[in-house]
């Protein structure tokens, strides 16, 4: 989260992908992220597959988007940052997972996805990059 921070400015706008829904604040581990956000919550949207209605309640005035996967609900470059971490290996297939880093890099100026820790997941993630250059 440090090495986030470093990059990140107050004032960023920030699309935390992957948002697992909570009907109370449970284990500090789940959405680790949006439970340590330390800026302003208009400046947070979480993002995730399952039904995020309760969420408005549990973190006010943070916003929160329920989408069915594949294409992101939001414009190009609509966000400063995407924030995701240990995501892209529940969202499917290899093609499925470049869809998912595609959506990312569309609706965010940046991407912070921190290391994977399945090495051979993270070895055609690194393949992926490459063709990008």
């Amino acid at each position: 989260m440090s090495h986030f921070y470093s990059l990140y400015a107050e004032g960023m706008t920030v699309l935390d992908v992957g948002v697992s829904s909570e009907s109370k604040i449970g284990t500090l581990a789940r959405n680790y992220f949006l439970k340590n956000y330390p800026y302003d919550s208009r400046y947070y949207t979480g993002l995730g597959v399952q039904d995020l209605s309760q969420m408005t309640t549990l973190f006010p005035g943070k916003q929160f988007i329920q989408y069915p996967g594949g294409k992101f609900l939001f414009e190009d470059n609509e966000f400063d940052w995407v924030f995701s971490n240990v995501v892209i290996e529940h969202v499917g297939d290899d093609e499925a997972q470049v869809q998912f880093i595609n959506e990312m890099l569309r609706v965010a100026k940046n991407v912070f996805l921190p290391p994977l820790i399945n090495i051979f997941r993270l070895k055609r993630i690194q393949i992926f990059f490459s063709t990008l250059e």
